[in-house]
């Protein structure tokens, strides 16, 4: 869903009323409520991400991924609702 091309096709289908409508979510690796009770990688006041200053601790390479996938694909959701 990140890639240029296919968010261009589907705005592109949005504004032509070929579609209709979207359901977008978020990936919930890195926006689950849940992940409170791991590694805190955003809070209320930073939701792309928690400054280093405020981590207890380091990412992984497993929390640095999400939170980047999570961002990407919440910025595309958000540009397809802008449309929309």
């Amino acid at each position: 869903m990140t890639r240029e091309s296919n968010i261009r096709y589907l705005a592109s289908c949005m504004r032509t009323g070929v579609l209709l409508g979207i359901m977008l979510a978020p990936i919930c690796a890195s926006w689950s409520q849940a992940r409170h009770c791991t590694n805190v990688i955003r809070s209320y006041e930073h939701p792309w991400g928690l400054p280093e200053h405020l981590r207890l601790k380091p990412f992984s390479d497993n929390d640095q991924r999400a939170l980047d996938i999570g961002n990407s694909t919440m910025a595309a959701a958000f540009r397809l609702a802008k449309v929309a």
